[in-house]
């Protein structure tokens, strides 16, 4: 299972990443874990774009930490909404966490 968790402290929006959601080799739970892998992967390079440099990404540990302004939160917006996405549909591969309920 990837367990995906967005936290804010001030200004600051932290979103980490753990674990891997194709533990049980299904077929599912790789395309799973390939689709967080590509929704976060285009989100560093985003705020890299963007000048807000990110580490690069260990395969089932990401931390990404992305400033509060309108430029940036659209990014952050678009890979919550297909990490959200990937939860609705298969809820036994990957669990979203963030402020907003």
């Amino acid at each position: 299972m990837t367990i995906v968790t967005l936290k804010k402290e001030g200004n600051t929006y932290t979103l980490t990443a753990k674990g891997h959601a194709n533990t049980d080799g299904s077929r599912d739970g790789g395309a799973v874990c390939n689709a967080v892998s590509i929704l976060l992967q285009s989100l560093i390079q985003c705020l890299n774009d963007a000048g807000f440099k990110q580490q690069e990404a260990k395969a089932g540990d990401v931390v990404i930490q992305s400033p509060d302004n309108n430029e940036t939160n659209h990014y952050l917006c678009f890979a919550l909404t297909g990490l959200m996405l990937l939860e609705h549909k298969y809820p036994q591969y990957i669990k979203v966490s963030t402020p907003f309920g």
